[in-house]
């Protein structure tokens, strides 16, 4: 906006483009106060909002911050049939791994919890495992489609993938947890599926994190493998 069009004085002045700026100005608008002028230095949310994009989580201690945060979801899910602007948002969950029966013990009490908070959650069962794997083969698919090069399968960075790899975090007791053979099951599920979807020509690329900086996990276990 240009600085000589800006109003000399008005009912609510907002300092700070960010999330809870922006915020604090939709909701006052949706309230009917019209008179609101919202001030940023810069971009809209170019500040540490961008940073967290897409960090969305219902699960929070208490009911009521879990009741904001669900509240957020849902106004983030309708924004764009309100406004007529894209916002990009697909609402897509997010998936834990126990590291030991304790931190399982703990998870099924967070399920709990959850559960009575109105959160959608359940404990993944192997087949569910197997049934995820479609979900990372079609994203290869859709990178094909959007005349990409080539595709790389994520394994590294504690992401879901190498969660499974790892010794560390996966003390899963199934098909999927136990051996290397095993923990690996799921990525090369996913590459296999991928090479069967894409052709033999296609470029499919794996990224495996071999320094977990954990003691117990890939890096440890690598070292102290027989050759």
């Amino acid at each position: 906006m240009d600085q000589n069009k800006l109003p000399q004085q008005a009912r609510v002045v907002i300092v700070g483009g960010g999330i809870a700026g922006c915020s604090v100005a939709y909701h006052l608008a949706s309230m009917g106060c019209s008179d609101v002028v919202l001030l940023e230095q810069g971009q809209l949310t170019c500040g540490t909002t961008w940073h967290a994009a897409g960090l969305v989580g219902q699960m929070r201690p208490n009911r009521n911050m879990t009741r904001m945060s669900k509240y957020g979801i849902e106004l983030y899910s309708r924004l764009e049939a309100e406004t007529g602007l894209a916002t990009g948002w697909k609402q897509c969950g997010s998936v834990n791994v126990a590291r030991t029966p304790e931190r399982m013990k703990v998870l099924r009490r967070q399920i709990a919890l959850a559960r009575s908070f109105g959160v959608e959650v359940h404990e993944i069962s192997p087949r569910e495992v197997g049934e995820m794997v479609e979900f990372f083969v079609s994203a290869a698919v859709n990178a094909r489609d959007a005349q990409a090069d080539g595709v790389e399968i994520h394994g590294a960075q504690g992401h879901l993938i190498g969660q499974l790899v790892s010794p560390f975090s996966n003390q899963r007791d199934d098909r999927y947890g136990g051996s290397l053979e095993n923990r690996m099951r799921f990525a090369l599920e996913i590459i296999s599926g991928a090479r069967r979807r894409l052709g033999d020509q296609a470029v499919i690329g794996y990224r495996m994190g071999v320094e977990e900086f954990t003691a117990g996990g890939v890096t440890e276990f690598l070292r102290n493998r027989p050759p």
